[in-house]
């Protein structure tokens, strides 16, 4: 599938693209340290931001993950610094599907990085890497709902329940090919899925790529057809530490029962 964006051709499940949209505000401030502070920064580079991507599609936010917003600042936050988390530093961010628990996941996640980390990558790796160094009889298993993900910490920071969710982790053929995969969240339900799922998280190690975002750098993951992560780095919590914002993007525009805005509210 090919896209205009701002005349640059995207193709494939990564994009990284060289922007201005940083010139929408005269400086970028310090690293906020808490998202109620990120919040109030640079509303100018989030309506620059939300503008390029529009011929994407619908730009959408969950009511619980960072209160709703529909443009999310990534930071690192030291209490968070060892956990599964966006805001984490200290460890690796596993592999994941963005949302991979919800029906209403992202189709495209677009990451506009406002400061840069050389020592930070975000890690990267596509469906038909993976699927081709997949052993046949896993590939078979991994096409059969044998497997089940839970919630996003992100999603749970008010206490709600944790819930498990039956997931194939993979579907259709050629370029209709499908991932659904979360290497903290998601386990087999018999051994021979568990298996199955090891296999599954040995392929996406192999075909893992590494991606450095610079200041101004857009990165667009197509969310169907990658997963993602983030390697560990050492932040400094003073102001020049890594900072992005992040965009979800919905190709079709969900049913009115489940929407509020540009919030998906499905309930679960």
């Amino acid at each position: 599938m090919f896209m205009t964006l701002d005349a640059v051709t995207i193709t494939g499940p990564i994009t990284v693209i060289p922007t201005t949209i940083l010139g929408a505000c005269p400086a970028v401030p310090r690293t906020p340290s808490s998202l109620a502070e990120a919040a109030e920064l640079c509303p100018e580079i989030s309506e620059r931001l939300l503008a390029t991507i529009a011929p994407l599609g619908f730009a959408f936010g969950y009511p619980r993950e960072q209160d709703g917003r529909l443009v999310q600042d990534l930071f690192p936050i030291e209490s968070t610094s060892h956990r599964q988390v966006s805001t984490s530093s200290l460890v690796d961010l596993g592999m994941h599907t963005e949302t991979a628990f919800h029906p209403y996941k992202p189709d495209y996640v677009v990451l506009l990085c406002l400061r840069g980390d050389p020592t930070a990558e975000t890690t990267h790796a596509a469906i038909d890497d993976i699927v081709a160094a997949l052993d046949p009889w896993a590939l078979t298993v991994l096409r059969e709902p044998r497997f089940v993900t839970t919630v996003d910490e992100s999603f749970r920071t008010h206490g709600e329940a944790d819930t498990e969710f039956v997931v194939t982790p993979i579907t259709g053929d050629g370029d209709a090919m499908r991932l659904i995969y979360d290497e903290a969240l998601m386990r087999g339900t018999d051994p021979e899925a568990e298996r199955a799922l090891a296999a599954l998280a040995a392929a996406v190690r192999t075909s893992t790529r590494g991606t450095v975002l610079r200041t101004g750098d857009l990165l667009i993951i197509d969310n169907h057809r990658a997963v993602h992560g983030r390697s560990r780095f050492s932040p400094r919590f003073d102001g020049t530490d890594r900072w992005l914002r992040r965009v979800m993007v919905l190709r079709t525009v969900p049913p009115a029962d489940e929407l509020d805005g540009h919030l998906v509210t499905t309930t679960f």
